[in-house]
């Protein structure tokens, strides 16, 4: 169950974007910015072009799968390794602490 919730986690927070914009944004957006206009009154300086938005969408994808691909490779590389040898430090330390108090 929990590797699913990971997975549903991850899904949601790297990709779930990429279809609402592919999906909901492109197709329908002129009656979003419709209905953010009438129903929360706020006005967009640029309308809805789905021509730009399409010839967009591949180099968006692109530029934030290599730059995300970028930060979790420098993160999991240098800072991960780091943050688990603290924290097990500091396991360890609270343990110690822990073993020595008189009950």
């Amino acid at each position: 169950r929990l590797i699913a919730k990971i997975f549903v986690f991850f899904f949601i927070d790297s990709y779930m974007w990429f279809y609402l914009l592919a999906f909901f944004h492109i197709p329908f957006g002129r009656q979003i910015d419709a209905f953010v206009r009438d129903a929360l009154g706020m006005h967009f300086d640029k309308p809805f072009q789905k021509r730009v938005w399409m010839g967009r969408l591949g180099q968006t994808i692109g530029a934030v799968m290599s730059i995300t691909q970028w930060f979790l490779v420098f993160f999991v590389d240098a800072y991960f390794p780091y943050l688990l040898k603290m924290r097990l430090k500091a396991r360890e330390k609270e343990r110690l602490l822990n073993q020595c108090r008189p009950a």
